[in-house]
């Protein structure tokens, strides 16, 4: 449970860093999941999501996502270690991709 705890306690704190490093501002309320850290935010004016990894799988998968370049996933558009921030899809994602 001890662990559990200091995980969740440093991804939150991965996400502050990350807010200020890449200028985010906070869009909507933070929450959590058994592997990720997850902020509605804006970036640039577009709104996006910041994601901090707290697995090696979710890890992997940003990679995948990076290398995707927004072909078949959402669009990454700031990377690094276990942190990305990637463009928000539409709230009728399935009207939108059909």
């Amino acid at each position: 449970m001890m662990r559990q705890h200091q995980i969740l306690a440093d991804g939150l704190a991965k996400l502050h860093r990350y807010l200020d490093r890449w200028q985010l501002t906070e869009d909507g309320p933070r929450f959590h999941t058994k592997s990720s850290w997850l902020q509605p935010v804006q970036y640039c004016g577009e709104s996006a999501m910041l994601k901090i990894a707290m697995t090696t799988e979710e890890c992997r998968g940003a990679q995948l996502m990076v290398w995707w370049d927004g072909n078949g996933a959402v669009r990454v558009l700031a990377q690094e270690e276990h942190a990305r921030c990637f463009l928000n899809m539409p709230p009728d994602v399935n009207r939108c991709l059909r």
